[in-house]
């Protein structure tokens, strides 16, 4: 998206800017505290429940690469949730702001910000780099980010958690890159006429 397609600054002040951060603050608030209230707090480090929290912050500094981030974050995230809801998975209201709340702000914060390109393959590294921080802080049962085992809807297809990881690495890129193309073909502006 070409700075002059993006909304001008004086649209979004930063009273603006913090009411959205405010909300995208909350959203994370109810999905901890509905994690807490459940006992499941260890649930709150899959990587999608992180993404109003990128998405506020990059409203508030005027971060396009880190509300892009945080958008290809959900274009995985999302359709691994779609998948997961299918195949029988839990579903919590928190979730639903988290994937769906943090989305339209995070589209909304892209209109203005603009949605940089290359954003899918940092999205990547991030991505690769919470996967081994939960690797190494959350305990193996809850299979945060699938960081230890085989998500249970896919041990049908695989047998080996090597592979299965090589597999959804090279599948996620494709989803982000994916994804990165769909989000900036949507925030193009038609142009006059």
């Amino acid at each position: 998206m070409a700075p002059s397609e993006r909304a001008p600054a004086s649209v979004v002040n930063f009273p603006t800017r913090g009411a959205v951060a405010g909300v995208c603050g909350l959203i994370f608030a109810l999905h901890l505290a509905n994690h807490g209230r459940r006992g499941d707090g260890w649930e709150i480090f899959w990587a999608c429940s992180w993404v109003p929290l990128m998405v506020g912050a990059a409203v508030l500094v005027k971060s396009a690469r880190l509300n892009a981030i945080g958008l290809v974050w959900l274009a995985l995230g999302n359709l691994l949730w779609g998948v997961d809801l299918l195949a029988g998975g839990e579903w919590m209201w928190t979730s639903t702001l988290t994937h769906w709340g943090a989305l339209g702000l995070g589209l909304w914060a892209a209109r203005w910000l603009g949605f940089p390109p290359g954003s899918w393959w940092r999205a990547h590294l991030c991505l690769l780099g919470w996967q081994q921080f939960t690797r190494l802080f959350t305990p193996p049962e809850r299979n945060i980010n699938v960081a230890f085992a085989i998500h249970p809807a896919s041990r049908d297809h695989f047998t080996s958690f090597p592979v299965y990881w090589v597999t959804l690495f090279f599948a996620d890129a494709l989803v982000m890159y994916a994804g990165e193309r769909l989000y900036r073909r949507l925030l193009r502006r038609p142009g006059p006429g």
